[in-house]
């Protein structure tokens, strides 16, 4: 099976008659950061350091979490790519969650106990997203980001 990557918004009408509205499909990405993060930059993976960074015109619309973090408690959020402070929230897609959460965060579950998404926003430009984990002294959170980018829903 190929690989494609291209800088486009995949949408679909569904029908191929463009009778339909255009929606945006759900992206997904994976993410691992460490006991020690404070602020800083989440992965990939293991295996790839490579920063997460959301394109421009990102909406986050769920995070799947595993998180093995032997105490304390984690946000998820973003800073500005570019380094600037346009962009700067800490918890914007977890605030709080406990040392071994495992589920699926989004606006419905923010009444988990120790996970809140805030209101979802997009973003305006590129954000890496950070992590920051308070009170652990080993372990790790994995999990993965979905979202979809903003479009206006015309068909092309």
């Amino acid at each position: 099976m190929a690989n494609t990557t291209f800088g486009g918004i995949i949408r679909s009408t569904g029908d191929n008659k463009k009778t339909s509205s255009a929606g945006s499909a759900q992206l997904a990405i994976k993410f691992r950061f460490a006991h020690d993060s404070n602020g800083a930059a989440v992965v990939k993976d293991a295996n790839d350091s490579t920063a997460v960074v959301l394109p421009a015109g990102a909406i986050v619309d769920a995070v799947y979490c595993k998180a093995a973090l032997n105490a304390g408690t984690w946000d998820l959020g973003v800073k500005d790519f570019d380094g600037g402070a346009d962009i700067t929230d800490i918890d914007a897609f977890v605030d709080g969650a406990a040392n071994n959460l495992n589920s699926m965060i989004n606006a419905a579950t923010s009444t988990i106990p120790g996970a809140r998404m805030l209101d979802q926003q997009t973003y305006s430009e590129q954000a890496t997203v950070t992590a920051t984990v308070t009170g652990a002294a080993s372990g790790n959170v994995y999990g993965v980001i979905y979202y979809h980018l903003d479009d206006n829903g015309n068909n092309s």
